[in-house]
């Protein structure tokens, strides 16, 4: 049974409340469904048919909102996968739409929610509800939707552009899932007659949010359209190291928001020309946009499920991204993918995997998932503690990654061992964190004996294992 859901089909500042259909059993009578839970006190109830429908600015509308739209994102994926994603922890993702007061979103695994604030915004005089913006809500579910298929990329310290992807992969989650509302490609291709780099409200983030966050921090020394994160850039890749640990908004920088623009700015300009080639070849511009729409869309899920379970580049995304193209569209795309990423800085070459399932010994299987087409994918883990100096250890585990098609033909492997490179990525970024005994505003919860173990709070609000004796 179909009903209806009022909900945002972006931000609340570029979009006006829409309607989507979603099965009943998504949400159930309670805002709850197989998959996400609502977290917020009463829950708002369905009216005498069934339906969700609340005036903006409601509590009711807040939830229902943020409920629609991360059920949407993970649908998405889902769909594209042929599979169902399992969360990275057991039970349900949990909403918390009213989580704390100021400008700001995260997903936390080790609470299995999505969270989001509630801020004032003086000169628009209006309070701005995270929850109510398709663009913060499929964020920070991309966070757990990722989470779900690569737990290892936050699970374990490494290279902190793995934090970057994960804040990329959020934005397109939002991008994407925007762009299967009618009225958004209606405006957007009012707005772009299909040159997407044009400016334009698809490829701009949580612009409500931003505008309270320019008020109230920035001293309103941005303009009025100004957004956090615009897709529509021109960002190279730079070695992290020789970057600012913070920056203006307007300059990169190594902060995991900051640097993971580089990436989605590459899948943007990807959908851009990939918009321009369909146009070229005879659709109009809400067909192209649609194709080009549905190909990235493919590209993103695919290549994370071929990609890494331990990033240490944003490279190895975009070498996964040509590997699904090759795989899943006929490799109709790549020569677009290696211009695009190559041009920015993304897919320097790297050895090709020799196909061997062989399991090295002391993995343990992890995962398996069968999708659609039939093709099964295994994960095998092997933690192990690693010291990074005289005081401090953590955990990093191998990881390996085997895909088999409906025959039983092996047709992916990628190996991800414990190496020299992986204990110094692991010390940089954890040198780079403070480390405190308890009471600290990082430190969220600790182990028992041998050793004091830290959950060490990063960006995003995810947290990785640190061991310290004797404190």
């Amino acid at each position: 049974m179909k009903i209806r859901v009022s909900y945002y089909p972006q931000d609340p500042k570029a979009s006006r409340p829409a309607e989507m259909s979603l099965d009943r059993s998504e949400v159930g009578d309670r805002l709850e469904g197989p998959r996400i839970k609502m977290d917020d006190g009463e829950p708002a109830r369905p009216d005498a048919q069934g339906n969700y429908i609340f005036p903006p600015g409601s509590r009711e509308m807040q939830q229902t909102n943020s409920m629609a739209c991360a059920t949407r994102t993970l649908r998405l994926f889902e769909d594209e996968l042929g599979h169902e994603i399992p969360w990275a922890f057991r039970g349900k993702l949990a909403i918390h739409p009213h989580y704390g007061e100021g400008f700001n979103a995260f997903y936390l695994r080790q609470d299995h929610s999505i969270n989001f604030f509630d801020g004032v915004d003086p000169v628009a005089k209006k309070t701005v509800a995270g929850s109510e913006s398709l663009d913060v809500v499929s964020h920070e579910t991309g966070h757990a939707v990722l989470d779900a298929l690569k737990p290892g990329l936050v699970g374990w310290f490494g290279s902190e552009q793995a934090a970057a992807f994960h804040e990329s992969f959020g934005d397109l989650a939002a991008i994407l899932t925007s762009l299967h509302d009618e009225n958004v490609l209606t405006a957007l291709v009012a707005e772009t007659a299909g040159d997407l780099r044009r400016p334009n409200q698809v490829a701009k983030l949580a612009e409500e949010m931003s505008a309270g966050i320019n008020h109230v921090y920035l001293k309103s020394s941005r303009p009025e359209d100004w957004a956090m994160r615009d897709a529509n850039n021109d960002f190279i890749y730079l070695d992290p190291s020789r970057l600012p640990d913070k920056a203006p908004p307007e300059v990169l920088s190594r902060e995991p928001h900051s640097f993971g623009r580089i990436f989605t700015g590459a899948c943007w300009e990807l959908m851009a020309r990939m918009t321009e080639e369909n146009m070229q070849s005879g659709q109009d511009a809400r067909q192209a946009i649609v194709a080009a729409r549905d190909s990235l869309q493919s590209l993103c899920a695919h290549g994370v499920e071929l990609g890494p379970n331990r990033l240490k580049r944003l490279s190895q995304m975009a070498q996964s991204m040509v590997k699904a193209d090759e795989r899943y569209l006929g490799g109709r795309h790549g020569q677009l993918l290696r211009e695009v990423m190559g041009g920015r800085g993304l897919l320097p070459t790297a050895p090709e995997e020799q196909l061997d399932d062989t399991v090295p010994a002391g993995m343990q299987l992890e995962s398996t998932v069968t999708n659609k087409n039939g093709e099964t994918f295994l994960r095998y883990d092997a933690v192990q503690e690693v010291q990074l100096n005289e005081t401090t250890s953590t955990d990093l585990a191998a990881s390996l990654t085997l895909g088999y098609d409906r025959d039983g033909k092996l047709f992916h492997r990628l190996y991800e061992p414990v190496d020299a490179e992986s204990v110094e990525l692991a010390r940089q970024e954890v040198s780079q964190r403070a480390i405190r005994p308890e009471g600290s505003e990082e430190l969220l919860t600790a182990s028992a004996e041998p050793y004091a173990g830290y959950l060490v709070g990063t960006g995003g609000g995810h947290q990785k294992l640190v061991r310290i004796p004797g404190i």
